[in-house]
């Protein structure tokens, strides 16, 4: 389980920290890699992702990966290319070891 927190609170879908389970770990276009989550409140059963950012800045206070949280619009099917995603915000990371577990 790791806790994503949005970068804006003010203006975020999620409000606030939440935790989620990192489920999988997928590749797009060769080099793009994203991360399957399942939030554990029941009201949110939306297949949502968590893609690193790697290019500007990419940490908060240098400690807490910051990560494009996407939504999938198609759930009848997993998603094959990370266009068929969907951005829902900017949100950084804490996690103990579920993060270098899934070799992020």
């Amino acid at each position: 389980m790791i806790d994503i927190s949005p970068i804006n609170p003010k203006k975020s879908f999620l409000e606030k920290t939440v935790t989620v389970k990192v489920s999988d770990k997928l590749f797009f276009d060769g080099d793009t890699t994203v991360y399957l989550v399942e939030f554990t409140d029941e009201g949110m059963n939306n297949r949502f992702y968590l893609k690193p950012k790697t290019r500007g800045k990419t940490k908060i206070e240098d400690a807490y990966p910051i990560n494009e949280l996407l939504h999938d619009e198609t759930p009848e099917s997993f998603p094959t290319k990370i266009s068929e995603l969907k951005f829902v915000e900017w949100v950084y990371v804490k996690a103990d070891n579920e993060i270098s577990r899934v070799n992020y």
